[in-house]
């Protein structure tokens, strides 16, 4: 599909098409603040290739990722040709 195409069809998306998801092990881990937050956002943007993120904290380890909604994973399910090559979200 061409890159115009594809971005024609996410222009509707909200951008990003994702929101930090974090969890951790520990009861006690701290809370984050709105500039920490920004902070990962900003990360997982500049580095699209990145699964996930560990940050260490005092209180233990906190695993972020992103969490994608069911809606964009459809829609790029829509956008991918359908083949049996082809890995579903």
């Amino acid at each position: 599909m061409l890159r115009k195409t594809i971005k024609a069809k996410l222009a509707p998306v909200r951008w990003p098409p994702w929101q930090l998801l974090m969890t951790s092990v520990s009861d006690d881990a701290p809370v984050r603040s709105a500039a920490t937050n920004s902070a990962l956002s900003l990360i997982f943007e500049l580095f699209p290739h990145l699964g996930s993120l560990t940050v260490q904290t005092t209180g233990g380890d906190i695993r972020v990722t992103r969490d994608f909604t069911s809606v964009n994973a459809a829609e790029v399910n829509r956008m991918l040709p359908v083949s049996s090559g082809v890995i579903r979200l």
